[in-house]
């Protein structure tokens, strides 16, 4: 009798069971879902694999017993997906067995809610007081299933010929049961220990990336007068809508605002006096406020944020037609990011007050956009820019306002 649980879970079935799992699993894993999503997906997972155990079930002896791993799938819902989804897989099954052995099958209906109510008590004992699910979680429920599914086979026939029955195969039951939580229950556990330590890194990360970039954020509006206090915010503010106008992803969004806030720090090494000069700088003036793009880029380029935001900010101040500085690239040459940072900067400098002039209006600030369309700013990010102010009603935020992805 000992071959029978080996054989059910040897069978062609288990191991299609397993192998779609291992995929489905590890294309999750690499996806990289948010957790609703990862949540979303592990439930309809458990459910679907709960109710498709009832459906393929393995004669192990001949006569009225069917096995299957009907007993797997609730328990394996329960533990990963709480006592709802447990619920619904139960019902699911339910059902299922009711429309394959009809009403009169009665053993395994109790069985399936054996099954349920057995492994719910493990996990508000065992389960519910911990931080994680271990393997001890895995075996104990998989012993309850396995007693729930043992169990109803004595409510198959008479109490005499329930005995007999039980005496006869109770064993088996239980070990299938046990045996095949223990198997699938270890896959779902080491993708939830994947899952975890991937959101606890990418956690970590993000704390300390927003450290970072607060501190960086404070170094570069630190360097400004009063008069542009709040240039970086709103250039961001900005820069992010055009951004996601564009279809620009998340994280792309994330590095541009990012080196919208901070695609000044270089000026902290200008000095001061022709940062907030009253007057209209120089040229000679103007050419050391040139330097702090690539002044901005070497300091930026030491802290560990991704490289392509030191090189926005490095690009910055490049002209479409390539007269721009530091270097004089042009057109493809230049990351779309920087051309999009690059058309706030300037709309929300025209429109602000400086000491030696007033502001522009917004017509007159998208006067003079237009005008050097295509030769010093970029098209796309210009019309994108004129149609937000003029058909969508934004305006720049004021200081406090926070930019949100």
């Amino acid at each position: 009798m000992i071959n029978n649980p080996i054989a059910v879970l040897s069978s062609n079935n288990t191991t299609i069971y397993i192998l779609i799992l291992i995929v489905i699993l590890e294309l999750k894993f690499k996806l990289n879902l948010t957790d609703k999503y990862n949540k979303f997906i592990l439930n309809t997972i458990l459910i679907i694999l709960g109710s498709s155990f009832i459906i393929f079930h393995e004669h192990i002896i001949i006569g009225d017993i069917f096995v299957d791993l009907r007993g797997v799938g609730i328990g394996l819902a329960l533990l990963f997906g709480g006592p709802f989804i447990g619920a619904i897989t139960t019902l699911s099954e339910l059902l299922l067995h009711i429309g394959i052995g009809g009403i009169t099958s009665i053993a395994g209906s109790i069985g399936l809610i054996f099954d349920y109510f057995l492994a719910l008590l493990v996990i508000k004992i065992f389960v519910n007081n911990s931080n994680r699910i271990n393997f001890l979680h895995v075996a104990l429920i998989g012993a309850a299933v396995g007693i729930g599914e043992s169990t109803s086979i004595l409510f198959s026939q008479s109490p005499n010929a329930g005995l007999i029955l039980f005496k006869d195969n109770g064993l088996n039951l239980f070990l299938i049961q046990f045996n095949a939580m223990c198997l699938f229950g270890w896959l779902l556990k080491i993708q939830d220990d994947r899952t975890r330590g991937q959101k606890n890194g990418s956690d970590r990360t993000e704390q300390l990336f927003s450290a970072m970039r607060t501190g960086l954020s404070a170094l570069s509006t630190a360097i400004h007068d009063l008069s542009t206090t709040g240039h970086e915010q709103r250039v961001a503010d900005l820069a992010v809508k055009v951004g996601k106008a564009m279809g620009l992803d998340s994280n792309r969004l994330e590095e541009l605002k990012i080196a919208a806030i901070l695609h000044d720090v270089g000026q902290i090494q200008i000095p001061r006096e022709i940062i907030s000069a009253p007057q209209k700088l120089t040229p000679e003036e103007f050419d050391l406020v040139k330097l702090h793009v690539d002044a901005g880029h070497k300091i930026l380029k030491d802290f560990q944020l991704p490289s392509s935001i030191a090189e926005i900010i490095l690009q910055h101040h490049e002209h479409i037609d390539g007269s721009g500085y530091p270097n004089g690239l042009k057109g493809d040459e230049l990351l779309l990011e920087s051309k999009i940072l690059h058309v706030c900067d300037a709309l929300e400098a025209m429109t602000s007050h400086r000491q030696f002039r007033r502001a522009y209006s917004i017509d007159q600030a998208f006067n003079e956009l237009n005008r050097f369309k295509e030769t010093r700013y970029h098209s796309q990010s210009v019309e994108i820019c004129e149609r937000l102010f003029r058909n969508e009603g934004y305006a720049f935020p004021s200081y406090n306002q926070q930019s949100t992805l």
